[in-house]
C-alpha cells in the first residue's frame, strides 16, 4: 500500500484523501506535526513515502525536495474561499467537515472549528498542485488532476 505522509497542524479531511486515493489507491496515512526543516527531511528519508502532502513555508521546498526519489509525489493542497472577501466573527451554517476548513488568520492556524468568537475565513478544500522541482531548482506548481 502506497505511504502518504502528510505534514501539517491540521488533520486530512475526507475529501483530501478521498482526492488523493481517486489517483493512487488506498494510501497508509503518517502525521507529521513538525516546526523544524531538518526533522522533516529525516522523516521524508526515513519513511520514504510514496506521495507527500505538505503544508510548508515556499523557502523549504527545494531544500526538502532535493534529493527524494523522482517518483515521490509532493503534492501542496489548495483552497477557495467559501465567502471571497468576507471575515466572519463565527463559522457559517454551511460548514461541511468533510471538506472544508476555518482559518484564523490572526494566529495563522487552521481548525476545524473556531469557538473563541476570533475572525474567521471558511475555506473549502478544492484539489491539488503537484510540486517539481526543475533542474535549475526553480519551483514549479502545476494542477494535479
Amino acid at each position: 500500500m502506497p505511504i502518504l505522509l502528510w505534514i501539517s497542524r491540521h488533520e486530512p479531511n475526507k475529501a483530501q484523501i478521498s482526492f488523493i486515493e481517486n489517483k493512487i489507491g488506498k494510501v497508509e496515512i503518517i502525521k507529521l506535526n513538525s516546526p523544524y526543516k531538518e526533522e522533516i527531511e529525516e522523516q521524508i528519508f526515513s519513511i520514504k513515502p510514496n506521495c507527500i502532502v505538505g503544508i510548508l513555508p515556499r523557502s523549504w521546498l527545494p531544500y526538502l525536495l532535493y534529493g527524494i526519489p523522482k517518483a515521490t509525489i509532493w503534492l501542496k493542497p489548495k483552497f477557495k474561499s467559501v465567502h471571497p472577501g468576507e471575515i466572519r466573527e463565527e463559522p457559517c451554517t454551511d460548514f461541511n467537515a468533510d471538506e472544508d476548513v476555518i482559518l484564523n488568520p490572526a494566529e495563522k492556524r487552521y481548525d476545524e472549528y473556531i469557538t473563541r468568537g476570533d475572525r474567521v475565513l471558511h475555506l473549502r478544500h478544492s484539489g491539488y498542485e503537484r510540486v517539481i522541482q526543475a533542474r535549475d531548482r526553480q519551483l514549479l506548481f502545476i494542477n494535479w488532476r
